[in-house]
This record gives structure tokens, C-alpha cells and sequence, in this order.
């Protein structure tokens, strides 16, 4: 609880809100819609009071129903005389506009009275639509903190199991949420995928709050799927996000890669803006990296989605057509048959790309790419001689917008360990002859 007060008595709706350690509006939310014991005095301005006896007594019988979002005053606002909450706001100004009208209509002045009817109803369109909107989003301990362009709180999110925040901090500044209108009503929701900092055994869904903090829907991919080894419980975690143009050209699509905790699965899902499963697609190993490509005309988009194959022991770039793709990664032309993903059609992808090895990988079992940046200009795929992410031998392939491969070039760490073995006689052969092999073992598979 805040500080104390005298004879345990609270005067001001800032005081009720400090014991409270919740915002004015919060506490006035709360009196308003949970019945938390604030008493009226009559008055014009009507002051309230309250004792902190009560108020405890009251959180304990509803913390467990205490509202999640915290909106904050609006500029200029009297913390200790509002108006109440939007609703109510609109409400009581409807009510008065209507009663006004009223009484005009039956003075007969009935052009000036929907003027003023319409005046109104104007003004709290405009206040609505000036409110305060999402800009960005941060973590403190377990809540999610949505603020405006000012760095100002608009509300938080408690999540009682925690937030593991290690897992949104990744090596190449890969971005976990999005912020953003998803519906093109002129507002923003938050894209939240969470991951709980105790042991999770459910997997990580990906959370929708709407601009005023509630959740609008959830999502966690719970399928289960079985390869020659037999069935996968469904335990899937979050791997990456992208958001597409819809097909009519109104509201967002998304694009939300999950990898089953074996990482011998991966589901690319597509989710309209209420949630919804409208089309998917399964891939062996994991697909770590999501990118439109294509223009922004409905329909014409691409997903270019990266990772590894485990059917090729390769890294691995997939071109979708997000809005007709299903089944699984075409299994007939994989390498490892043990990884092929039964009870499912072949998905005959638009392009798969698969990296060659280098001579610095050879003991290692597979090679993964470990970032994509698309531009308008080119596409660049870094790829990991080795399993690890973190490892710094790194290759750089450098494609065109349509994927036509332009030139392949190590990275600093890459070339100087090449250099090293060339010099301890361990490798017979330039750096330079081996991008030019790579270049000449990048494969293409093209859709049937």
C-alpha cells in the first residue's frame, strides 16, 4: 500500500489513488464499475473521501477481478474533480445533450437544438479520436507497459507467471512484438508474444491488446504433428513476426513462425486481425526469420521465411504465397527422410534456397542463417558456418529483389580464420576460391 494518512483518511481522488498506488482514473474506474468504497459529499463539485480501513478490506475481496489497464489523466485534467472515465464521459454528455434538446424541441426551437445535439455528439467524436495512442511499448518486471509518443503510460499488462525479458533481447536486434494498426480503424493494438520466466510447458502464445489494454485474442499454436520418430506434443515456441497487406486491401495480416521445442517442426501460421487461422505451413527444423518481399499491392506480397532444414542439414531460405499456402515442406526431394512430416499434403513452396557448406564446417552437423535484411535494393542472407547462432563464422550471400544471387563475401572473423589455416597449411586453397564454390553450390528448388 502508499503512505499513510491521517486518522486513516483519505480527502482527494490523488490520495485515493497514491494509497491505492494505481492512477486517478484507475481508482475512478474502480468506484465507478467495482465498487470501491469512495463516499460523496454534496457539493457542486461533489469532493470524496475515503477511509484506508475500507480499502483494504476491499482489495482483498477483489484483487484477484482488479481491471489490468491503468489509463492515465489527459493533459490539462483535474485529477481531484474529474469527469470520469471515457464512457462515462459520453454517457453523461449524451444524457445532457439529449435532455437539452428536449426541452428546446419543446420550446419549439427545433433547427437550434440539433445544432447543439450535433455539436456535442461532434465533440466527443474529436475527443475520442485525439485520445492519447500507442507508440511503443516496454518491460518492467512482469508487465507490459504501453506508452504514447511522449514516453507517457498509457496502460500495463500484468503477467502473473512473469515475463522471461532475456528472450526479447536477441544478438541481432530482431524485434519480438509489433506495434501497429492491425484493423485500420486508426488506432493501434500490440502484438505480444510471452514468454513466461518460470518453466513453460504450454509453449509461448502471442497476445493482441487493443489500444485501451485489454486483450482482444490469443493465440498458440497447439497442433500435433508426427515425422517417422512418432507424434510431437504440442509445445511450440515463438520464433518470429511479420505483417502483410490484407487481400481486400483493408486491416493487416499476420505472419507468425512457431518451432516445437525438438526443433523439428515449424509452423508458419497466417492470422487475420481477430486472430483467426487462415492458412498454414510446416517446415522441418526451424524458421527463425520472417521478411515480406513483393510489393504492397493485395495479393502480391511474398513471405520470405529463414532458418535451417533438418531434411537437408541446411540453411534454408522458403518463399510462400501467404494467402494459399498449405501442408508441409515438400518431402520428396529431402535428403533425410526422418524428418519428413506425415499426414500432411506437399506444399510445393514458390522457391526454397539451400546454402552449400563451406571447408570451415565440415564437422558440424547443419548450417542455419542468422539474419535477413531486405531493402529495396537487395536482399542480404547471413549465414553461420555451424549450428550456433552465436558462432562468428560467418558468410554473407547477397541476392537481388526477385533472389538472383549477386556475390558471396566472408565475414571479417570468416576471412581471417581462413587465412590462419591457409597459412598453417591446413587448407590448400584461397578464401577467394571458396566463395566462389559457395556461389557455384547455392541450390535452388522451384515449386512444381
Amino acid at each position: 500500500m502508499g503512505p499513510d494518512f491521517k486518522d486513516g483518511k483519505l480527502q482527494t481522488w490523488s490520495q485515493i489513488a497514491s494509497y491505492l498506488q494505481v492512477s486517478v482514473r484507475t481508482a475512478q474506474l474502480w468506484a465507478s464499475h467495482r465498487r470501491l468504497p469512495v463516499h460523496h459529499l454534496a457539493g457542486e463539485r461533489t469532493p470524496v473521501f475515503a477511509f484506508q480501513q475500507e480499502l483494504d478490506t476491499w482489495l482483498e475481496n477483489a484483487r484477484e477481478d482488479l481491471p489490468l489497464a491503468e489509463p492515465v489523466a489527459l493533459p490539462g485534467e483535474d485529477l481531484d474533480h474529474p469527469s470520469g472515465a471515457t464512457e462515462e464521459i459520453a454517457g453523461a454528455a449524451a444524457r445532457a445533450s439529449t435532455d437539452q434538446a428536449r426541452s428546446i424541441f419543446s420550446g419549439g426551437r427545433i433547427i437550434f437544438g440539433v445544432v447543439v445535439l450535433a455539436a456535442v455528439l461532434l465533440g466527443i467524436g474529436v475527443w475520442r479520436w485525439n485520445s492519447p495512442d500507442i507508440a511503443m511499448v516496454n518491460l518492467d518486471g512482469p508487465a507490459l507497459i504501453a506508452r504514447d509518443a511522449s514516453g507517457r503510460e498509457l496502460w500495463r499488462h500484468l503477467f502473473p507467471n512473469g515475463i522471461r525479458t532475456g528472450a526479447y533481447t536477441t544478438p541481432d536486434s530482431e524485434k519480438k512484438y509489433w506495434v501497429g494498426d492491425l484493423t485500420g480503424d486508426g488506432h493501434a493494438e500490440v502484438l505480444f508474444p510471452h514468454y513466461a520466466d518460470t518453466a513453460d510447458s504450454v509453449g509461448t502464445p502471442l497476445y493482441c491488446f487493443g489500444s485501451d489494454g485489454k486483450i482482444r485474442w490469443r493465440y498458440l499454436n497447439a497442433r500435433v504433428v508426427r515425422d517417422i520418430g512418432g507424434e510431437m506434443a504440442p509445445v511450440y515456441l515463438f520464433a518470429a513476426l511479420q505483417i502483410l497487406p490484407g487481400p481486400s486491401g483493408r486491416g493487416k495480416l499476420i505472419a507468425v513462425s512457431s518451432v516445437h521445442m525438438s526443433d523439428q517442426a515449424c509452423q508458419v501460421a497466417l492470422l487475420d486481425p481477430a486472430g483467426r487461422l487462415v492458412a498454414e505451413y510446416w517446415h522441418p527444423g526451424h524458421l527463425d526469420y520472417l521478411r515480406q518481399i513483393g510489393g504492397n499491392v493485395p495479393g502480391d506480397a511474398r513471405l520470405l521465411a529463414a532458418g535451417v532444414s533438418d531434411g537437408d542439414h541446411r540453411a534454408a531460405l522458403v518463399v510462400l504465397n501467404p494467402y494459399t499456402m498449405r501442408g508441409a515442406s515438400t518431402p520428396s526431394r529431402m535428403a533425410d527422410q526422418r524428418f519428413r512430416m506425415l499426414d500432411m499434403p506437399e506444399a510445393h513452396e514458390e522457391l526454397v534456397i539451400l546454402f552449400p557448406r563451406s571447408c570451415l564446417d565440415r564437422d558440424e552437423p547443419k548450417t542455419i542463417v542468422s539474419h535477413v535484411t531486405v531493402n529495396e535494393h537487395n536482399i542480404l542472407v547471413d549465414v553461420v558456418m555451424g549450428h550456433n547462432v552465436a558462432m562468428r563464422w560467418k558468410v554473407l550471400f547477397e541476392f537481388t529483389p526477385d533472389l538472383r544471387l549477386k556475390r558471396v563475401f566472408p565475414s571479417t572473423d570468416y576471412w581471417q580464420e581462413h587465412l590462419r589455416l591457409e597459412r598453417e597449411g591446413k587448407l590448400d586453397h584461397s578464401w577467394q576460391k571458396d566463395m566462389e564454390a559457395l556461389a557455384k553450390g547455392v541450390e535452388y528448388r522451384r515449386g512444381d
